[in-house]
């Protein structure tokens, strides 16, 4: 048997995850080593976001936690448990306007920057092992701010950072960094 994965968020009501029907389509993709990057956090951390939600005519659309959800039900499928996803819900009057919000919702007006990352990181005491662990964002390369701010600390090599979880009656290592499953 796997391992329960813990729900660390409340919404406004709760659903259970096969209740949950896909808005969003092909509109992103999710590369195998994201997936598995994203998959070792939920494993360490648990499902700590609610997921959006435009309820309509019944169905639970969801519109934004596409990616975890696709995530949480791979895991579902090697063993894991989790219980009802805390969900939002948003109003929409139609599909259209659904699907605005959508947009609206996966849009970023705001920028990480390297200085701002390491201000972010002293801070809270997160160390460049853990951003490495935790962070994936086209707006920064990781190893060039690691050089950058962490000259005197050794790089992370890639895969140095596995995770464990249950996949039905094996163990498996996954590395967060390529996703890599090691068995």
């Amino acid at each position: 048997m796997g391992n329960e994965i813990r729900i660390r968020c409340t919404g406004n009501r709760l659903v259970d995850i096969g209740d949950l029907v896909d808005f969003q389509g092909r509109l992103k993709e999710l590369s195998n080593e994201s997936a598995g990057m994203l998959r070792a956090i939920i494993a360490k951390h648990g499902f700590c976001f609610p997921v959006v939600v435009w309820k309509h005519q019944g169905i639970n659309y969801f519109i934004d936690g596409h990616q975890r959800i696709a995530v949480v039900r791979e895991m579902i499928n090697h063993g894991w448990t989790i219980g009802p996803i805390p969900v939002s819900d948003i109003e929409a009057d139609n599909k259209k306007e659904a699907a605005r919000l959508l947009l609206a919702g996966n849009s970023s007006f705001g920028e990480i920057t390297g200085q701002g990352l390491y201000e972010f990181s002293e801070l809270h005491e997160i160390t460049p092992p853990e951003i490495a662990d935790l962070l994936q964002t086209p707006e920064i390369d990781l190893e060039e701010f690691h050089l950058e701010f962490f000259t005197d600390e050794p790089v992370p090599e890639p895969g140095s950072h596995h995770v464990e979880f249950e996949a039905k009656d094996k163990k498996e290592i996954v590395c967060p960094n390529c996703g890599t499953v090691i068995e």
